[in-house]
């Protein structure tokens, strides 16, 4: 990213360390062994009830301090893992919550803009839990306006998914939000989202256009309570239209954001990338050196059969026999020894041309045949 700075870092580690001696009690190996081959010495292992939000709020106040600001001056919280604490809501707006970051969204905007949100006949509700003074203009805002302002503080993810689910319009209009599941979330369930173009919000949501019937929600880019209205009432005017309605429902709910989508999108960059299809991409393998075949012994020469002497007139031909098997060469001979069955013996194989001669010289044969096969 641009005009984007490293200033500080911070770390932390579960305090349970597991040591390459301590893996020789459990499994057959040794210190030297896994040291040379993978260059761990120790690993640290987190006990079961402490979570992925629990280790990156560590390593927040970490990174805070080694700053020297406070969570109050964070504008956003980028939080990247593949074992989340839930699936809903995300760890980063746990971390959020833990740490006191309460500018990283938009209930700002929601406060200056509450009454022009509330015109004609609107009912709201929310959930979740942050600032103070959100908290109590939240919960004053229901008392005087019971059965259209309905309120919960906290984090409940069954109740979120109900809210989601039975809305109309999912309002999200975050300062920054580095991705954003919610607005996902209300497109699988038909609810049409209203945010701000920043971050995952503006990748995940695509304008209305009444023209061409394209688009699953709306969104505006200044962060401002006027711009938030103004995209608001535009949905509201959507919403007056039935048909209209359920097109950009339609659409919403066929969106695909699975990790099946994104890994479509990889491959395609794959093959930009490197110029190759993925399915072109074979994996890595080592390559095995080719088994030498042991030496052959020479073989003594095969009798050659003579050919069959002309019969005297009145005696039936006899049929031909059927010619004998080819000797396998060495490179077939190690193939067959690889398979189930095993390859014949070479002593058995020569014996056959012997007894094809012993039968020969049992058939009765003129003079003629004897001076032949004594040549």
């Amino acid at each position: 990213m641009r005009n984007v700075n490293i200033t500080a870092v911070g770390a932390y580690v579960p305090p349970r360390v597991m040591t390459n001696k301590d893996f020789e009690k459990i499994v057959d190996t040794s210190d030297e062994w896994i040291l040379e081959r993978t260059g761990i010495r120790e690993r640290h292992i987190a006990p079961p009830e402490m979570a992925t939000s629990d280790l990156a709020l560590e390593a927040a106040k970490d990174c805070l301090a080694a700053r020297g600001v406070s969570a109050e001056d964070l504008d956003a919280i980028i939080l990247c893992t593949v074992t989340p604490d839930h699936f809903f809501p995300s760890t980063a707006c746990l971390v959020q919550h833990r740490l006191g970051a309460k500018r990283a969204w938009g209930f700002d905007l929601i406060a200056a803009a509450f009454e022009d949100i509330m015109a004609g006949r609107t009912q709201l509700a929310a959930l979740g839990a942050g600032e103070r003074k959100y908290h109590e203009l939240f919960t004053a805002r229901s008392e005087q306006r019971r059965g259209r302002v309905g309120v919960r503080l906290g984090f409940d993810d069954g109740l979120a998914h109900r809210i989601e689910a039975g809305a109309d319009i999912f309002l999200m209009p975050s300062l920054y939000e580095p991705c954003g599941l919610n607005q996902m979330i209300s497109l699988k369930y038909g609810t049409v989202p209203v945010v701000r173009a920043t971050g995952g919000l503006d990748d995940t949501v695509t304008p209305w256009d009444p023209k061409s019937g394209r688009g699953n929600g709306f969104k505006f880019s200044p962060y401002s309570s006027e711009a938030m209205v103004k995209c608001l009432r535009e949905a509201l005017d959507v919403f007056t239209r039935p048909e209209d309605w359920k097109k950009l429902i339609r659409n919403g709910m066929r969106e695909d954001h699975s990790w099946s989508a994104s890994a479509r999108e990889y491959q395609t960059l794959f093959a930009e990338v490197t110029g190759l299809k993925p399915h072109q991409a074979k994996p890595r393998t080592e390559e095995k050196p080719t088994p030498s075949l042991p030496p052959t012994e020479p073989t003594a020469a095969l009798p050659v059969k003579s050919p069959p002497p002309s019969l005297p007139s009145g005696e039936p031909a006899k049929p031909a026999a059927k010619p004998g098997r080819k000797r396998k060469t060495a490179e077939a001979e190690v193939g067959a020894a690889s398979s189930d069955q095993k390859p014949r013996s070479r002593k058995r194989a020569a014996a056959k041309p012997v007894a094809t001669k012993k039968k020969l010289a049992k058939k009765p044969a003129s003079r003629g045949r004897e001076t032949e096969t004594d040549q």
